[in-house]
């Protein structure tokens, strides 16, 4: 499946594929009143977007452009390959 056929499934069946068969990549950003964590699924990526106030999904946008994950990396932590041995 790529990011154009998840598309196309309802709401309710994206979110029970990604919680199944997607791996949560443990990145989260904040922008104005939303928190959005990315996930990886089968070849694309696909962001929840929550509202800060609450704990429900309100939307979801899959993508396959790696560019859109420019986002993303200031939030990973890459200290630990620099740590001495």
């Amino acid at each position: 499946m790529n990011f154009e056929e998840y598309n196309q499934l309802g709401e309710e069946t994206q979110i029970t594929m990604l919680l199944m068969q997607g791996v949560n990549l443990h990145l989260v950003r904040s922008c104005n009143e939303m928190v959005i964590q990315l996930y990886a699924l089968d070849n694309f990526y696909v962001e929840l977007f929550f509202r800060k106030t609450s704990s429900l999904c309100f939307q979801i946008k899959a993508f396959d452009q790696m560019k859109q994950l420019d986002v993303y990396l200031n939030s990973i932590d890459v200290s630990n390959l620099y740590a001495a041995r």
